[in-house]
């Protein structure tokens, strides 16, 4: 746990340095002396509860998405996603207005569906996440860039025990007090804009993913990521970026869950780099 405290404190600090770019040095200096007299007159608690606080329930999401893939090849497309909070989750790509590949997730398991190439994923949660502990409404959170209790659901005011939180300089950092070592995972917070920055996890011996949400915007659901901006291994190496038009997001609104069945002549192929190769053979 020590090692994920300092990778997670080193990696924040650095994106919150580099954020804004270098033509904005004063202004980074302002923001870095306003945090640090922040810091100074609040405590982590009350840090805590700005972070939460303006966190609200929802139930649907429906919002076009950028995908921007950078390894393990140099891809772009667009896409849409839709979530049912804590239930299921979609995706679809999209091409020239046509379907070229879609995502679903429930509580149970994950799909993934390569038409032309005639290829798809079907795993277990638990398989997936190695038994970790974390569900489909953590991978939720993640997407979205909230903080939230693995195997629970968005964190709360209510939930600060819940979180062993430290100081480092800028940033808050917030780690469950009973994760485990087969689901390490750690939280960064700005102490400046109380905003979820970094999320870093670890799910088994293998898989491990950082997702920085580099900026939120305000929604019914609350502060919620503009971008996400994922570097994982799951059986491969993904770094990629998902950027929402927030502006054309419904919330709250009837989705209705697509049903998984077994494409008719798709082979089946496991977790790993093999499924994106097959997106940019399109």
């Amino acid at each position: 746990m020590k090692t994920l405290r300092n990778i997670l404190a080193i990696i924040s600090l650095a994106l919150l340095v580099t954020a804004c770019g270098a033509s904005r040095s004063t202004q980074k200096k302002k923001e870095a002396e306003t945090a640090r007299a922040y810091a100074a007159t609040q405590r982590l608690s009350e840090s805590y509860a700005a972070l939460t606080g303006p966190y609200r329930d929802w139930q649907s999401l429906e919002v076009p998405v950028k995908v921007n893939i950078a390894s393990p090849m140099s891809f772009s497309c667009s896409a849409r996603m839709q979530m049912i909070r804590g239930k299921w989750l979609g995706i679809s790509v999209r091409m020239l207005g046509f379907e070229v590949a879609y995502l679903t997730a429930d509580n149970d398991s994950v799909h993934a569906y390569v038409k032309v190439q005639k290829r798809y994923v079907s795993e277990s949660i638990a398989g997936l996440f190695a038994s970790s502990g974390y569900n489909l409404s953590n991978v939720q959170d993640m997407l979205l860039g909230r903080l939230f209790v693995p195997g629970g659901s968005t964190a709360t005011a209510s939930d600060a025990a819940r979180f062993t939180i430290e100081k480092a300089d800028d940033l808050m950092l917030l780690f469950p007090a009973d994760t485990t070592v087969a689901g390490e995972i750690g939280f960064a917070a700005s102490l400046a804009s109380n905003r979820l920055i970094t999320t870093t996890c670890q799910a088994g011996a293998h898989q491990g993913a950082l997702i920085y949400t580099p900026a939120t915007a305000d929604t019914p659901a609350g502060p919620v990521a503009r971008q996400t901006q994922l570097n994982a291994t799951l059986g491969g190496s993904l770094d990629a970026t998902l950027e929402y038009d927030l502006t054309g997001a419904r919330w709250n609104h009837t989705v209705t869950p697509r049903v998984w069945k077994v494409p008719s002549g798709a082979r089946r192929i496991k977790v790993s780099s093999d499924l994106l190769k097959s997106l940019v053979g399109l």
